[in-house]
């Protein structure tokens, strides 16, 4: 997910997250405790 993507969705008050998790459950669940790790958004290198 990008930065551009995030700001959009910011937009519509929803908060885009970025995650090396792969589990949709556990991820859910680390969000919750406040435990997910973040990543930065990626950079796809193209423009819109």
């Amino acid at each position: 997910m990008g930065a551009g993507l995030i700001r959009r969705l910011e937009v519509k008050g929803i908060e885009g997250i970025v995650t090396s998790e792969k589990s949709p459950d556990k991820a859910v669940a680390a969000y919750l405790d406040g435990s997910l790790e973040r990543l930065a958004p990626h950079h796809h290198g193209h423009a819109h």
